[in-house]
């Protein structure tokens, strides 16, 4: 919840039955004008129980329309629906205003049926009638009308049996003759769920949604003070000490939530740094684990060197000495090769043995 006090913005307090639109007309007048189909983020909770509806007043700055230029504050006050609990939420609504706003500027009357003035929006009225004065009251409202879709096709459909101008024309009638005004209220067509795919839809959206901008624009400087609410619903004071009570109690409910999401926040940081040293320190066994393993190799490396070194000389001593006696055999064999074929030269007196011999004695000194 905001404070909307002294804060330079124009006020719009939207008021009406459970399920009549405030809330869904209030998310979709403070976001940017959609060109999808695409629902609207819920700045404001929209009731999910047409039979109870919202049980406390949301107070907000808004841009109009996602406009960075176009500053305004809006009240989706709390639903009413029934005598039993009307006074509860008149209460509710009194607190937040007393709270946390100065002026109101302009109140919209939201309805979703235009043929009939329902007993609930008649006592609705007549209460704000009460809390702000009549005359204040109705020279500052204006009247919203959410459920009449807006395509050409709907309109069209409608004018059949009877146009949107004519249904605007015979609610202010039923309006004039309930509440003995003197005058029609200004009154526009807003569908808050119209189809931002649609250019008919959404270009009316934004037409008339410009419309009631410029009529809160044009509303008196100072706007209605809420100063004077208590003093003309002084019945209720009983009712507001309760409220103020459930507000401190939820309140302190909060605080204590709170508190306790910061202690989990930090126990969950205490486990995490717990968990970070544990594995550092498993790392570090594992290090020192694996450098005294390989200490320990190359202490049994040393050790085995003295004894390896001497066997290895020897091993080369002993394959040189088997060389070097191969050797003296192949050089005999080749000199007894070359003896026995001189002598069968000399012998049989051929060139051919001669030649023989001189190759035999080669192949043997090259064994």
């Amino acid at each position: 919840m905001s404070d909307l006090r002294n804060n330079g913005r124009k006020k719009l307090l939207f008021l009406g039955v459970t399920g009549s639109g405030k809330s869904a007309l209030c998310n979709v007048l403070s976001q940017p004008v959609k060109t999808f189909d695409t629902p609207p983020t819920l700045n404001f909770p929209e009731t999910t129980n047409q039979r109870i509806g919202n049980t406390q007043t949301i107070l907000k700055n808004i841009d109009f329309l996602g406009r960075n230029n176009e500053n305004i504050s809006f009240i989706d006050t709390v639903g009413f629906n029934s005598t039993e609990m009307t006074n509860t939420a008149v209460a509710e609504l009194i607190v937040s205003l007393k709270d946390s706003c100065d002026f109101i500027h302009l109140f919209a009357i939201v309805v979703s049926c235009p043929k009939r003035i329902e007993a609930s929006l008649k006592e609705t009225i007549e209460l704000f009638e009460g809390m702000f004065g009549k005359k204040r009251f109705w020279n500052n409202s204006v009247v919203i009308i959410t459920n009449l879709p807006q395509s050409d096709v709907e309109i069209s459909r409608r004018s059949m049996r009877n146009s949107d101008e004519q249904l605007i024309k015979d609610f202010n009638t039923r309006l004039v003759e309930t509440f003995n005004l003197e005058r029609f209220i200004p009154t526009c067509i807003i569908d808050a769920h119209y189809r931002g795919s649609k250019s008919d839809e959404r270009d009316r959206f934004e037409n008339t949604a410009n419309s009631l901008w410029r009529l809160l624009m044009n509303s008196t400087h100072t706007g209605v003070s809420v100063r004077n609410v208590e003093s003309v619903t002084g019945r209720l004071e009983g009712l507001q000490g309760e409220v103020y009570q459930e507000r401190e109690e939820r309140r302190k409910a909060h605080r204590k939530a709170e508190k306790a999401q910061r202690e989990a926040e930090k126990a969950q940081r205490e486990a995490e740094n717990a968990r970070k040293k544990a594995e550092k320190a498993e790392f570090t066994k594992n290090c020192v684990v694996g450098a005294g393993g390989a200490i320990v190799a190359a202490g049994l490396g040393i050790m085995a060197a003295p004894v390896l070194v001497p066997a290895a000389v020897t091993a080369a001593q002993a394959a040189a000495a088997t060389a070097a006696s191969a050797a003296s055999a192949a050089a005999a064999s080749a000199t007894t090769a070359a003896s026995v074929a001189a002598a069968a030269a000399a012998s049989e007196g051929g060139t051919a043995a001669v030649v023989t011999a001189t190759t035999a004695a080669a192949v043997a000194l090259t064994r």
